[in-house]
């Protein structure tokens, strides 16, 4: 569901040149193993991609984060500092990174996860509410709410002028990174992320 939409996606950048993507959540939602795949699918349409995170302690409830950074040209920081699209997974996550956004980003956010007071102050944004944990349940696992991420950000990505990323690109990321037994319940949660969005 989208809440709030900026009139175009990232405006103030040429995505052919460069993208920055930050998740950010707690320990234990798979972030890492998410920005693997979308590094790894990254590849094919960039010639440098980083990939990197930092890691909190869940039971001190402070913020992890997974970075993903591409572009045709070498460039000397490998992690995020204003983000094109940002995933916020937890409270915490919201109140350090929200701003951190580029003017005409994406945010993706969990409603269930990330209460609407702490999105209140983005502007000019696209905002996607994602809920991402609640349909991981269904699913029967907590662990597949990373590769629904994954899939609404395939979602958002394939849209964007310069990109139409294809979603195959995506679905054989998750089959090279992801053990057979593994991949098969990945995809069948990947698929139901990509349509929890509708750029």
């Amino acid at each position: 569901m989208i809440k709030r939409a900026s009139q175009t996606h990232t405006a103030d950048r040429d995505l052919s040149e460069k993208i920055e993507i930050r998740i950010a959540g707690r320990g234990g939602q798979g972030i890492l193993v998410a920005s693997n795949v979308l590094a790894h699918a990254l590849e094919e349409n960039y010639e440098y991609v980083a990939q990197s995170g930092s890691y909190g302690s869940e039971a001190r409830g402070t913020v992890s984060t997974a970075d993903v950074v591409a572009g045709p040209e070498p460039f000397a920081y490998p992690r995020v500092e204003t983000a094109d699209m940002l995933a916020l997974l937890t409270p915490e996550a919201a109140k350090h990174f929200a701003s951190t956004v580029v003017a005409g980003g994406i945010v993706l956010a969990d409603p269930d996860l990330v209460a609407k007071r702490f999105l209140a102050n983005l502007e000019n944004v696209s905002l996607y509410l994602v809920p991402a944990a609640r349909k991981a349940s269904e699913l029967g696992s907590p662990l597949h709410l990373n590769m629904l991420l994954v899939g609404a950000i395939s979602t958002l990505l394939g849209s964007l002028p310069g990109l139409e990323i294809q979603p195959g690109v995506f679905r054989n990321a998750v089959k090279q990174l992801l053990s057979a037994k593994r991949a098969e319940s990945a995809l069948t949660a990947f698929e139901v992320g990509r349509s929890l969005v509708n750029p």
